[in-house]
Formats: structure tokens, sequence, C-alpha cells
């Protein structure tokens, strides 16, 4: 794996990590976190690799935070309980070197606390996390932790904000390295429009409403909500005439039908836009397409460039960590999830819309933003300005950042990456 003059410094500094160093791995979408990441999965011995949902842990083939560390759900309180942590998972604990979190813009501080407090039990080491040296790769200026409206008073008495680096175990030194090369976008004009609504300012509002236009056949609708892009998918497919086919995914072990990428029941049609969700030598997670027929378990997509895939089912794995004969970590499978990697290519959610790529969006979020960053994750989506669409201008009140990550940006201890 060859990587940019920015993720090779900002691995270097992650190579030389001294025993309870912290290090948070940012930048914004499309300058290849995502690539890093799975780089040092590969280089660094002994690393723990969990995520904060697990829809995020399938797709790194990791475990989730709560499974890894036996969590709880609701506030934190410190060692108020003992940790439910299983034999392999201590083992694992205790025979890491690194412990690589992933979309850690969604741990709350609490569960931050949780992990360290947990590390240390395990590992018998008062230093946070036991000493390990620990990666969180995130974007805090996309969308932010959940705290439910029944936990918000109590939180706001613990934490300064839900963000993890109000955690208490991170008063200090946590260390910064943040990606700037976006290799996503190309169009000067467009990544300053990005940047500027990535932090929360209005001004590339005019240049993008200069995109409002009626939907182009083939674009993806993006929407806030998920039962709107439910209902629009579904809307859709009931349009086209000829045979309805349907997939059934199969789940084996201990993933759960909440961790599934793709649908448990993936209905299709001859005619049907759809998403590809996974990676292979023929197609490329995040490109679209038209189904052209289902034939048993493949499904034949014409892609928008031109080229028809026959799509069988892939498989997505769950795993947890222990210690090895020799000593060192192992990665054990303990569930798996096989389906056709599709789902319905209409429309989707600005949340599930995360960590892909489209070549033409059209935005039905005038009006609608209900959280920080959302607007930024929108239209981020798309490679260039001319593969975007609006259903309605953009108001300058759509997009906003958290002040508390601007904050925290401004004091942050920057090293390795492009600063």
């Amino acid at each position: 794996m060859s990587l940019t003059t920015c993720q090779q410094s900002a691995f270097d500094f992650i190579a030389s990590m001294k025993s309870g160093e912290t290090v948070f791995l940012t930048g914004q979408a499309g300058t290849g976190k995502s690539y890093l990441m799975e780089h040092l999965q590969i280089q660094l011995e002994n690393c723990l690799t969990v995520a904060s949902t697990g829809m995020a842990a399938a797709q790194i083939g990791g475990a989730t935070c709560h499974s890894t560390f036996g969590l709880e759900i609701g506030i934190y309180e410190p060692f108020n309980k003992p940790f439910r942590v299983t034999k392999e998972n201590k083992e694992a604990i205790e025979a890491a070197d690194y412990l690589l979190i992933d979309e850690v813009s969604m741990v709350r501080a609490d569960t931050l606390d949780s992990i360290s407090d947990c590390c240390k039990w395990v590992r018998e080491d008062k230093r946070r996390f036991g000493g390990l040296k620990v990666i969180m790769v995130g974007d805090i200026l996309q969308l932010p932790p959940i705290v439910s409206r029944d936990e918000a008073e109590e939180f706001a008495q613990l934490y300064r904000s839900p963000w993890f680096f109000d955690a208490m175990c991170l008063t200090a030194d946590l260390q910064v390295s943040e990606l700037k090369t976006v290799m996503r976008q190309k169009e000067l004009t467009f990544l300053e429009a990005l940047n500027a609504a990535r932090e929360g300012r209005a001004d590339g509002v005019d240049l993008l409403n200069t995109r409002v236009a009626p939907k182009p056949a083939g674009a993806i609708e993006l929407v806030t909500r998920n039962a709107k892009a439910e209902s629009r998918n579904m809307q859709e497919l009931q349009k086209l005439d000829g045979k309805t086919f349907w997939f059934y995914g199969e789940l084996v072990g201990k993933f759960k039908e909440s961790e599934c990428p793709v649908p448990m029941t993936l209905t299709l049609k001859k005619g049907a836009r759809v998403v590809l969700m996974k990676n292979s030598r023929e197609y490329r997670n995040g490109q679209m397409g038209t189904v052209m027929g289902c034939e048993e378990e493949i499904v034949s997509v014409l892609l928008d460039d031109g080229e028809t895939v026959a799509v069988g089912p892939a498989t997505w794995e769950k795993s947890t960590y222990s210690r090895g004969e020799d000593g060192k970590l192992a990665r054990e499978i303990v569930g798996t999830y096989r389906q056709v990697p599709l789902r319905l290519g209409y429309a989707v959610s600005v949340h599930k819309s995360q960590g892909q790529t489209y070549e033409q969006v059209h935005l039905n979020i005038a009006g609608q933003c209900f959280q920080p960053g959302m607007a930024y994750v929108a239209i981020s989506r798309c490679k260039a300005l001319g593969g975007i669409t609006l259903e309605k201008p953009l108001r300058p009140s759509d997009i906003f950042a958290d002040q508390t990550v601007g904050q925290f940006y401004r004091n942050a201890n920057w090293v390795g990456g492009d600063r």
C-alpha cells in the first residue's frame, strides 16, 4: 500500500508512539483516513481494532467498543460496576500494544472513560487505557455522538460536552494529526465551499445554490431522516413493472441484524437503481447502477460507467481478539453476515451516507438540518460540484458546526500529518 506524503507523516508518528500516548487522526471527508487506517491495521503488531457501531465494525473487520470492553448502555459511572469482559477479550486487551478506535466522533466522552478504566482494570496498570498506545480516527466536524433526552441533564452535570475529547481520561496530552490533502474532490472553488461548510461557515452557500435543479435520472437523493429514505426507495421500486426478486441474508454467530450493512431482506426488480456496498475487483463501495436481471444469488448490474458486473453474495465478518499461543494478539471471527452487497439507490439518509462517495447526488436537506455537520456530510458525498443538484436553495442556517469542536481545534496539540 502506497501512502501520500501527509499519510506517511501521520503513520511515522503513530509508529513511533510510546506506551501510554494517545493520538487523534482526523481530516475532512476524502482525505484518506480509512485508507491509512487499513495500512495501520496491517503494519502495527498487536493492534486491537474497535469501532463505535456495529456497522462501522463490520466494515473494518473489527468489534464494537461495547462488546470488546463489556460496556453497558447508559451513562458510565466510574467503577460503579465490574466490567463484564469475556476471558478472550481480557486476554486480547492484555496482549495488545495498540488500541485503534474507528469513527471516534460517535464515541461519547463517558464511553471513552469506561474504555480507559476497563483497560486499566484488565492490564493492572493505572495509566490511562492501561498504558496502551491509542489511535482514534474520525472527523468531529461531521455528525456528533448521541445523548438521549432522558440522559441530557445528568450528562451535562458530568461532562462539558458529549464529544470524546472531553473525556476525563483525556484532560491532557491528546495529540492531533490531521490529513488535509483531499483526494475525493479536485475543484478549488468547490473545496473552499466544502471547507467552509465543515467549519460551520456559510461562505459557499451561493456557489452551492447555483445547483438548484430537478433531480437528474440516476442521482441518489440525500435526505435527513432514515424513514423518508426508506419510503422513497420503496415508492420508486413499486413504480417498476415486472417480477419482484427477494434475496435473504444469512447471519451466523454473534453478528446482529442491527449491525448489517445491507438489508436482511433485499427486494429488487429489473430496472431498480442500486448502490454497491462493498469493494471487489469488479466494483467499489458506493458505485451506482441499474439492475439488469436476477438469477438465484446473482444480480446483474449495469454500472453508471457502462460496465456490467455480476454481483454475488459477499461476507462481512465480526471479530474478537484473544491471546494466541505465542502470546501475541490473535483475531478470531465470531460472526458473519452473508448477503448480496446492494441497497436500493433512489435515496439515502445523510447518516447512512457517511463514508460513501457518489458521482451524482440530489440534496433534499434545505431547512431540515437538525445536527451540526449534517449539511457538510451531505455536500461532501460527491466528487464534483457538477455532480450535485439541490431540491431547494440551502439557507445559511442549514450550515453550522458545534462550537465546542472549534474550541478543541484551536487548542489542539498538532503532530504529524499536514500540520
